[in-house]
């Protein structure tokens, strides 16, 4: 991004240069030091902010009272107060609003014909309610869990299916299992929506299913990501993570056992961790 930044600039000054995201927001002042042709930062969400300081800059009047917004002035570096999250039903599904921007259909079309699933990203919320350590997640949405109404991700799916045949939706959202009983709905909402789909979400291992993981799985769902990260109790402890090594087993086999596959990810580098804790940390990667 920095590079993208400096290029922008030297191939002409008068582009103007925005950035955003968990790092860039993380560190805003410190990333306008270090990149003087970086003109503004975003922090945190980005749709309100972004379209204020667009209209801003077409209209050349006053930044100071965009939220979320920080940039240089002539006695400093200014960092304007936040922002209100989004009402996420009120952002509009991009999909039929792309047409001069970009052709969906040569992404469909890229689908080899032998292909079991044709896939696709979908935004079903934002933001998750623990507090892990090493993650940007929390802070960046404030530690709120949001989600679209399951009209409105169905809705998306409906068009995606019917414009383009995609039958396998990827579920972005931090941490959509959070709500039970938004998974429950949703579920109920795809069986009435009778579309021949799938879909994958993310899932923690401290979160009870139950009975839930086998009506996930007759509505579809495929497999979920898991963030395990390590064997070790004390890092888990550290990272404020706090899973233990029953609960992972206990989740992947109940959830292999109704037909959901998980995927796992770990982390090898904690400031604390040891060869003995990346060893147990491999041992349970493989054991899993």
């Amino acid at each position: 991004a920095e590079r993208l930044i400096r290029t922008a600039k030297r191939m002409d000054d008068g582009i103007v240069t925005v950035a955003g995201g968990s790092h860039f927001g993380a560190l805003p002042k410190e990333s306008l030091c270090r990149i003087p042709e970086l003109d503004f930062v975003i922090r945190g969400e980005g749709e309100v902010a972004l379209t204020a300081l667009l209209s801003s800059l077409d209209a050349g009047s006053s930044t100071t009272e965009i939220p979320g917004i920080c940039y240089r002035t002539e006695t400093g570096i200014q960092e304007n107060h936040p922002g209100p999250l989004l009402h996420l039903d009120s952002v509009e599904p991009i999909w039929s609003n792309l047409d001069n921007i970009l052709d969906i259909q040569r992404y469909a079309s890229s689908v080899s014909a032998g292909s079991p699933r044709k896939s696709v990203y979908i935004e079903a919320g934002r933001g998750c309610p623990f507090a892990c350590s090493f993650c940007a997640t929390a802070p960046f949405w404030e530690r709120r869990y949001r989600v679209k109404s399951t009209q409105c991700i169905i809705s998306e799916m409906r068009f995606l299916y019917e414009q383009y045949r995609y039958d396998t939706f990827m579920l972005v959202h931090d941490l959509l299992t959070a709500d039970r009983d938004f998974v429950n709905n949703f579920c109920d909402a795809v069986f009435d929506a009778r579309l021949p789909v799938e879909w994958t979400a993310n899932h923690r291992a401290d979160i009870p299913l139950g009975a839930l993981a086998a009506k996930m799985r007759s509505a579809g769902c495929l497999s979920v990501f898991m963030g395990i990260e390590s064997a070790s109790e004390r890092i888990q402890k550290e990272t404020h993570k706090g899973l233990t090594h029953r609960q992972i087993l206990s989740t992947v086999y109940s959830l292999r056992d109704v037909g959901i596959s998980s995927t796992c990810s770990f982390i090898i580098g904690f400031p604390s961790e040891t060869a003995t804790d990346v060893s147990s940390t491999l041992k349970l990667a493989g054991r899993l």
